[in-house]
């Protein structure tokens, strides 16, 4: 696999360091047995695995947390979210990705702006500010998409945006399944991890700004099947109208094809074989016309009820 995020360390403050491993690469293990003592197997094991999923679990030494993230890489889906994995102590935070996460890029600029982070109560909430401003793009060009779409459909009632609204629903739907538990976990490093009760409001206003990401997601995927529906009766009015206008054209000619099949057949004593036989062709083509014109004004009264 590529190596998409190079190792680095960083000193946070006095009382705080931050190192990031990158989990492609090949001297991983030994990287943690000598730079991070506090690790047993066990922890690595969670920490390494190669499917993760949002999570928070307390240590002797410290706690793993661990969040997802929209994936904002090049040539990526951003429901293929990366997995981002904390563990924290009083004075480090290591942390581990396999994909480069901008969340990360932005944390390491904020950083160099900022005034020294006390502890990592403060480095974990920074970092979770981080993980919502990078998702909010992608929430705001979700909405502009299905809005697109709507306005095609309802103003000029095209019916060629399934696919789009399939790939849209399949995003949401996977995004959806890893906010929900990171929610959980969230709220749960605010009950039980966090000390600092100013720590614990700023975590809780990122709380609600996650909960209303989730909440936009379902409303998003609740007017991507409204969408649905109305392509799907977009679809089933045209294959009605395509019926009814087969059904016409088959009933005018009904009656065409009768009579061209009865005087077709050549034998003696059929109507108008004798006398005057171009009067009664008249005749007969004129009364045909008239059938003609009630079947299609009675077919276009009843279309039209």
């Amino acid at each position: 696999m590529a190596k998409y995020i190079n190792s680095f360390k960083e000193t946070v403050s006095k009382q705080l360091n931050w190192q990031h491993f990158d989990l492609n690469n090949a001297d991983l293990v030994n990287l943690l047995e000598v730079n991070v003592v506090e690790l047993d197997n066990i922890t690595r094991t969670i920490l390494c695995a190669d499917e993760t999923r949002p999570r928070i679990l307390q240590l002797k030494a410290g706690y793993i947390l661990i969040l997802r993230a929209i994936n904002l890489n090049l040539n990526a889906t951003p429901e293929d979210m990366v997995s981002i994995r904390f563990f924290v102590t009083e004075n480090n935070i290591y942390s581990f990705s396999k994909r480069r996460l901008k969340a990360i890029d932005d944390m390491r600029e904020l950083l160099k702006q900022k005034n020294e982070l006390n502890n990592s109560e403060e480095f974990v909430l920074l970092f979770v500010n981080c993980l919502l401003n990078s998702l909010t793009p992608f929430m705001q060009d979700l909405a502009e998409q299905i809005e697109q779409i709507e306005d095609k459909i309802i103003a000029e009632r095209i019916a060629d945006n399934r696919q789009k609204i399939l790939t849209l629903r399949k995003q949401i739907f996977t995004i959806k399944r890893y906010l929900r538990p990171q929610n959980e976990v969230l709220n749960l490093l605010k009950k039980d991890y966090f000390q600092s009760i100013k720590n614990k409001k700023h975590l809780a206003q990122n709380i609600d700004h996650h909960l209303r990401f989730i909440e936009d997601f379902e409303l998003y995927l609740a007017k991507l099947n409204l969408l649905k529906d109305e392509l799907s009766n977009i679809v089933t009015d045209k294959l009605t109208r395509n019926s009814y206008i087969t059904s016409v054209v088959a009933t005018l000619f009904l009656p065409l094809g009768f009579f061209t099949g009865l005087f077709g057949v050549n034998l003696a004593g059929m109507p108008g074989q004798e006398g005057n036989s171009f009067s009664f062709f008249a005749i007969l083509l004129g009364l045909l016309f008239l059938l003609e014109l009630l079947l299609l004004i009675g077919l276009t009264k009843k279309n039209s009820r």
